[in-house]
């Protein structure tokens, strides 16, 4: 059985990025339903996440197995939050690479402009490269303690080891990795965005590949690159919301409970 990203995404944002999961258990519902989150006596209790069938998730407090409070999914991370995780939504969502985002630093960022520039000559980039920041993205940077320095930190103030975000996946149950959600953005994009080939490579930071596409990146294409990072946004957290049957799934390596 698989879950979508949009599961993922909703509970690292809400329940693990605020640090409200205990232990997460994952229940598997005969009509194609799943429950990520809390459980009690076999049931939904607590913080959890049900993905629809149709792929649109509901995330909240659960009591009996109902949902008794329902979450805003663009609500901002609270500021005692797990950094790593606040580290790797933003990574999700702006499709960078960890090692950009683990050591993106607060000079970087223009809040006013939504924009991250990053320096000419890092990370596999001889250029200033410029990455659009969506909503939810501007809402981590937002509730960060800090506006000096490195944007994400462990508690004690050191750099988040790679090996952090590496074990993020792990710790909510995903056989993922941190590094495959940029190939999962790509492939989304082939298949659900009406836009060039060169703006979705462009979105991946891909320069190297062509001629054509090296002067493609001279522009950057930055505005279609925002609309599509705005797009990716909205189907982390809503799936493909009943328009397609097409759902990108990230395998579930924990057993699954039989409600």
């Amino acid at each position: 059985m698989k879950l979508p990203i949009s599961t993922f995404v909703s509970l690292l944002l809400i329940g693990f990025a605020g640090g409200a999961y205990g232990q997460v258990e994952t229940i598997n519902y005969s009509d194609g339903g799943i429950y990520v989150g809390e459980v009690r006596n076999g049931i939904p209790d607590g913080q959890g996440a049900y993905t629809y069938p149709d792929g649109v998730t509901r995330n909240g407090i659960w009591g009996n197995g109902r949902l008794m409070q329902q979450n805003d999914i663009t609500a901002t991370p609270a500021v005692g939050s797990r950094p790593d995780a606040a580290c790797f939504a933003f990574m999700i969502l702006t499709v960078a690479r960890p090692s950009e985002v683990r050591l993106v630093d607060w000079k970087e960022i223009d809040l006013d402009e939504k924009l991250w520039t990053v320096p000419a000559g890092t990370h596999k980039s001889s250029e200033e490269w410029k990455i659009p920041l969506c909503p939810q993205a501007m809402k981590i940077l937002k509730a960060q303690p800090t506006r000096k320095g490195r944007v994400f930190s462990t508690l004690n103030n050191k750099e988040i080891p790679d090996a952090y975000l590496s074990s993020t996946p792990d710790a909510l149950g995903f056989d993922a990795v941190a590094y495959g959600f940029r190939s999962t953005s790509r492939t989304w994009g082939q298949e659900q965005v009406k836009s060039s080939e060169e703006a979705l490579e462009l979105s991946l930071k891909h320069l190297e590949a062509s001629a054509t596409r090296a002067a493609y990146a001279r522009s950057q294409l930055f505005y279609e690159r925002r609309r599509i990072l705005n797009a990716y946004e909205l189907w982390c957290f809503k799936g493909d919301a009943g328009q397609s049957n097409k759902v990108i799934d990230l395998p579930k390596r924990r057993k699954l409970a039989n409600a």
